[in-house]
């Protein structure tokens, strides 16, 4: 796996090894993808995690959290993406122990390396251990092809809206080491330390200082979130909406307020949808653990997250932004070409909209 000028891995084959047995062809999920069609009715369910510190430590409502739990008391093996030591570099690492989980909670909004992660998974199941997966709608797809079916594999997609560069995140992080003179210590993209709702974009430094700033105002996650910095396969996905093979898929529900009191919080709340018997089952073991369950349907689950079915628009100044990013101050380039949005009251982002759509879920929801 090699590199392009973007910084996005691509496979590069070694010809003067290859033996053209196609296993490359059989095991590629796009080349493959009519078998990830979900077999049963998806079930949807808003849950949060009992413990609010684990709320407060996740993304969302700390439902990963549980669910890597159940699999580590019984003695299986977890995977998931997880920072290098220095914060550059995203990949998949395994998890025996719930201290080997936790840095595997929070997003990281950059793509993971798989590495050698799919094979760790066909040796555990070889040997008769349950594994859960964790990772993209992609890369549950590629390992689903890879392995197939297996009843000891629990395949969990995350919401994605689609990966940022490597190379990215890289300059980003590196300016800002730059500019506050020291190596940095510690990355969350969604500190919830002054809302879940409003999250911030925080870096700690070695120097004692630190970095915080709302993610509608940092440059890196502009860059991610109006698609600047994203994979161009991100643009025409073949695995949204629960085409990935996926047992379940988790992320947060937003607007989740509008269901009860016990959603009124701002510390975070899980979505959860439910595409197989395993994931059932693995549901259902959690049951204990998790707090302020509500069946929903795929509309109220999903209505302010609809990338878990809908692509990202292509950036139009995508391709120059690349161009652009080894010669220029990637934080002026981002604010150049991802400028402020100015809400009208009649847009998608404003508030007025939002409000009206979520009255309109749940007069849909109440009615089924």
């Amino acid at each position: 796996m090699e590199p392009d000028e973007k910084g996005f891995l691509y496979p590069n084959v070694d010809r003067s090894v290859c033996l053209q047995c196609g296993n490359c062809k059989t095991a590629c999920p796009v080349l493959n993808k009519d078998r990830f069609q979900t077999p049963v009715e998806s079930v949807f369910y808003g849950c949060k995690n009992s413990d609010d510190s684990i709320r407060i430590a996740s993304s969302s409502g700390g439902f990963f959290y549980e669910l890597a739990r159940c699999v580590i008391v019984k003695g299986g093996i977890v995977f998931g993406a997880r920072f290098s030591d220095d914060f550059k570099k995203v990949y998949h690492s395994e998890a025996q122990t719930m201290d080997e989980v936790r840095p595997m909670m929070v997003s990281k909004y950059v793509q993971s390396e798989i590495g050698q992660s799919y094979v760790k998974v066909r040796d555990y199941l070889k040997i008769g251990k349950t594994v859960l997966f964790t990772g993209t709608p992609c890369q549950i797809a590629g390992l689903r092809s890879f392995i197939g079916d297996n009843d000891n594999l629990i395949l969990a997609e995350i919401i994605c809206h689609g990966v940022p560069s490597p190379k990215v995140w890289n300059i980003y992080l590196s300016s800002i080491e730059n500019e506050y003179g020291g190596t940095v210590a510690f990355v969350t993209f969604r500190d919830k330390s002054r809302s879940w709702r409003q999250s911030d974009f925080k870096v700690e430094f070695d120097n004692g200082q630190t970095f915080i700033q709302p993610n509608k105002d940092n440059p890196y996650m502009k860059s991610f979130l109006r698609n600047l910095s994203l994979r161009d396969s991100c643009t025409d996905c073949k695995f949204k909406r629960f085409a990935s093979g996926a047992d379940i898929t988790m992320g947060d529900f937003w607007g989740s307020t509008e269901l009860g009191s016990c959603y009124s919080d701002d510390i975070g709340i899980s979505v959860i949808a439910l595409h197989s018997d395993r994931g059932r089952d693995a549901f259902n073991t959690l049951q204990g653990r998790l707090t302020g369950v509500v069946r929903l349907s795929e509309y109220s689950a999903f209505v302010f997250n609809e990338s878990y079915k809908t692509s990202p628009a292509k950036h139009p100044l995508s391709d120059s932004f690349f161009e652009r990013i080894d010669k220029e101050i990637i934080g002026a380039l981002i604010d150049e070409m991802a400028p402020e949005r100015q809400s009208t009251g009649k847009t998608k982002g404003s508030f007025l909209y939002l409000i009206r759509k979520v009255y309109k879920a749940v007069k849909r929801s109440n009615a089924k």
